[in-house]
């Protein structure tokens, strides 16, 4: 995932100052930068599915070291136990998850504010 937001994000952000897309330039990279976040919301989410996951695999593994593996919590029903619905904004801000988006989603915003200025109050290029 982190690979399609780089791709699209960082090309279209250059696509954004190709002569023809002068007037345009604003739009498409307010568009990219969204599109970062967007990727960077939907990348928290799953990284929360794997950290359930991952909880559930040490519950698992803990309980086959101790002997204490008469029954096993249920794949779904110990899932449900570890995962938490509202918690992606905890994963936005994770290590894991800050990169590559934070810089990109600052680098999409510097280039949007310097397009803005250059362009002036009108919106003219």
């Amino acid at each position: 995932m982190k690979g399609w937001a780089v791709t699209f994000s960082l090309a279209t952000m250059l696509a954004a100052f190709h002569p023809d897309a002068a007037a345009a330039r604003r739009l498409i990279l307010g568009d990219a930068t969204l599109a970062t976040l967007f990727f960077w919301i939907i990348d928290a989410i799953w990284k929360g599915y794997q950290n359930a996951y991952r909880n559930l695999l040490a519950l698992y593994e803990h309980q086959i070291a101790e002997g204490n593996l008469t029954r096993a919590t249920g794949l779904l029903e110990g899932w449900a136990k570890f995962h938490t619905s509202g918690a992606w904004p905890v994963h936005m801000v994770q290590s894991s998850s800050l990169l590559p988006y934070l810089p990109i989603v600052l680098i999409g915003l510097a280039l949007l504010l310097a397009a803005q200025q250059k362009s002036g109050p009108t919106g003219q290029p």
